[in-house]
């Protein structure tokens, strides 16, 4: 059952993904797809880190104005 498992296509998150074409070599990785979820997960990163650096702005505003 396990074997089958791994051969029954790409896996992301632990999630299978089908659909993908097998080339000749057995490869399945697209490289448009690849490069779509890096992207996707550069855009995540970042809206993330902005929303991290305006806590922090936030905090560290109430730590000077707390001081005064």
């Amino acid at each position: 059952e396990f074997a089958g498992h791994l051969n029954s296509g790409a896996t992301v998150g632990g999630q299978e993904v089908s659909g993908l074409k097998v080339k000749n070599d057995g490869n399945n990785v697209s490289l448009d797809r690849e490069t779509r979820l890096l992207s996707e997960n550069s855009i995540r990163f970042s809206a993330a880190e902005n929303l991290i650096k305006g806590q922090f702005r936030i905090l560290k505003t109430a730590i000077h104005e707390g001081q005064a």
